[in-house]
């Protein structure tokens, strides 16, 4: 392929409820990128985006958020990264298998995060407006978990969230 060539790829996992287009600037050491953003692939590429720098129960909370939330990739910024393929080309094969081994654990039914449906990096980026409605589930690694909860009180939550900044 040319190397000032972009190609759009589009992917769509029977079953699951979406779709998504990348584009990708295949040349070189980002052919190797390309080949493992594969439909298949998508899945371990939201687990490594979203918490390659965590440990593994990390990687597993990910996905079971992603189970949690019936496999869509809506509100996973990992995967919107501008430098998607840059990232990919650098990881290396160990980091996939960690994502695919995690997959299949939340598959199978593991529940680390409570039932989670949603995760943020609470001490890096502050906790998000959408956590006021949430009870924090656990924290593993930068990573605290949240799923919903009706009949939140607000100052109870903040100062969840402060302990958790704290820790």
């Amino acid at each position: 392929m040319d190397k000032t060539m972009g190609r759009w790829m589009f992917v769509a996992i029977p079953g699951m409820a979406f779709s998504i287009g990348l584009l990708f600037f295949c040349s070189g050491v980002d052919a190797l990128a390309y080949q493992r953003f594969q439909p298949e692939n998508v899945l371990e590429t939201v687990i490594i985006t979203e918490a390659g720098g965590e440990p593994y129960e990390g990687k597993v909370g990910v996905a079971e958020v992603m189970r949690n939330r019936g496999w869509g990739l809506e509100g996973f910024a990992g995967i919107r990264r501008s430098d998607l393929h840059q990232f990919l080309s650098r990881q290396p094969a160990w980091a996939y298998d960690q994502a695919r081994q995690a997959l299949q654990e939340a598959r199978a039914g593991s529940n680390l995060t409570r039932r989670a449906t949603h995760f943020e990096n609470v001490q890096t980026f502050g906790p998000p407006a959408w956590a006021r409605e949430m009870e924090v589930t656990v924290k593993i690694g930068q990573l605290t978990f949240f799923k919903k909860r009706h009949g939140v009180n607000a100052s109870k939550l903040e100062n969840e969230m402060a302990r958790l900044r704290a820790a």
